[in-house]
């Protein structure tokens, strides 16, 4: 819980213009409350002033708390808030994935995968991991990246929870670069089936040759 709840001040840290719209119910709340509700109770002349007061806090304060709740709630959800915290605040690791297999969910009738693998973390020791595909955690996001079975990669982790990591892809514009790394996979995989037909083709050549380069040095694992 405690990674978690550090997380959520993180990023209302980070971004504190979200605070801005939860300041107005705040104080409107107050308002009312000290304003109507205990001369309310007075006026009424109900003995047990006390449960009376309780009753209509609760009704008034109720939607700043749904409130907050659904801010919380979003952030939770915000998988790119997350992992950017993860990776800010996470201790160096590595992980290798294992092997993959179905979650037993099917999305537009394919069956979504998890891969299974094991982190290394402090100390030496390894930790059963699993990794989702939706969205794989990993930070700065590459486009299209998923890891592979059998490679190491470099990892954070909370130290507290090791089951909380992502895989560290470097600088931004590390990230930046790896994410043009699908589109020119497709593109040479186009251009090797255009050869086999236009093998003489001097400019497919060279674009083919480019493309490896580009692959080699930006892509490896």
């Amino acid at each position: 819980m405690g990674p978690f709840v550090l997380f959520v001040f993180d990023t209302l840290l980070n971004r504190p213009t979200t605070l801005l719209w939860l300041l107005p119910v705040f104080f409107v709340t107050l308002l009312v409350f000290f304003v109507g509700v205990v001369p309310l109770s007075r006026r009424l002349r109900v003995k047990s002033v006390g449960v009376l007061q309780l009753v209509l806090l609760l009704a008034f304060v109720g939607p700043f708390v749904l409130a907050l709740g659904a801010l919380i709630y979003g952030y939770s959800t915000d998988f790119a808030a997350y992992f950017r915290y993860i990776h800010g605040h996470g201790e160096r690791g590595e992980l290798v994935v294992a092997s993959y297999r179905s979650t037993g969910v099917r999305v537009n009738h394919v069956d979504r995968m998890e891969g299974v693998g094991f982190l290394k973390v402090a100390g030496g020791r390894s930790v059963e991991v699993v990794i989702s595909m939706g969205p794989v955690p990993q930070y700065p996001p590459v486009e299209g990246f998923v890891p592979l079975p059998g490679k190491v990669y470099a990892a954070r982790y909370l130290p507290d929870a090791p089951e909380r990591f992502v895989l560290d892809q470097g600088s931004e514009g590390q990230a930046a670069r790896r994410s043009r790394c699908g589109p020119l996979a497709q593109e040479l995989e186009s251009i090797k089936a255009r050869l086999l037909l236009e093998p003489a083709d001097a400019e497919l050549q060279s674009r083919q040759r480019a493309i490896t380069a580009d692959l080699a040095t930006d892509c490896m694992p």
